[in-house]
């Protein structure tokens, strides 16, 4: 829709307001779309208490809110904007990243009266989900057969987590049990760039920060490792251990 798309600064506890009120007051910005669960790719998650802040400010400069909440396995701790916020926030997630990634299904909530136009966005966005696929979805969750499936992509996930941890912990990674990827800030030697080579020489695809960040943003010196592969463990961990092998010997050493 031609829309300028501004990045904004993240902290520890999610979006920082004050630079999402500069950005506001820079470009005049009318909608905040964010990934407050889980933030891809350095899995932060945003507080109670940073949200609440984030949504105040987003009704007093009457700024829309699309939260996409794809990533979450379960229901949250913290309110979602649209809890917070009710008329001027939407809420978005999908059985994709949760429950199977052969599952290209998506919803949507909106304020009330929105229907029609949140119909139509859908169906000029796509060219429909099969009749199939829209009855095994609402099986799934009809049946709770897919809350189940979540449980066990929960468990699933969670041991690649702490496999992963367990490999490259001595290394500056950012890590959660229920965030499918991790985060992992490169030591002095590599770069990112030059890393992720170096990982493909392997059979091992990583995607550095810069994949992930606006065109003319500074990004850090990292890459997201995903987790949820679906390759024999042993596979799995023969990868991280050569990651771990490539962490700890310098780049110059490598291309050598």
């Amino acid at each position: 829709m031609r829309a300028k798309v501004v990045g904004v600064a993240l902290d520890d506890d999610g979006i920082v307001p004050e630079a999402l009120e500069a950005a506001y007051r820079t470009h005049g910005g009318q909608v905040l779309l964010t990934a407050a669960e889980v933030h891809s790719p350095t899995t932060i998650k945003t507080t109670i208490a940073r949200k609440q802040e984030l949504a105040t400010l987003c009704e007093r400069l009457g700024v829309t809110v699309i939260e996409d909440d794809c990533h979450t396995p379960f229901a949250s701790n913290v309110p979602s904007y649209r809890m917070l916020m009710g008329g001027n926030a939407y809420y978005i997630s999908s059985l994709t990243k949760t429950v199977s990634g052969a599952l290209r299904f998506g919803y949507m909530v909106g304020p009330q009266g929105q229907q029609d136009n949140l119909r139509q966005v859908a169906q000029s966005s796509f060219y429909g989900v099969s009749q199939p696929i829209t009855d095994l979805c609402e099986d799934l969750i009809t049946s709770g057969a897919a809350h189940q499936i979540r449980r066990d992509v929960f468990a699933a996930t969670t041991q690649r987590v702490r496999l992963a941890v367990n490999a490259l912990g001595a290394w500056n990674i950012r890590w959660r049990e229920d965030a499918p990827f991790v985060w992992l800030q490169m030591p002095v030697g590599w770069r990112a760039s030059s890393f992720s080579m170096a990982c493909e020489k392997q059979g091992i695809k990583v995607r550095p920060a810069d994949e992930f960040a606006l065109a003319d943003a500074k990004t850090p010196n990292a890459v997201r490792l995903a987790l949820n592969t679906c390759v024999d463990t042993q596979v799995y961990l023969d990868a991280l251990g050569k990651m771990n092998g490539l962490l700890a010997n310098l780049a110059r050493l490598i291309d050598g």
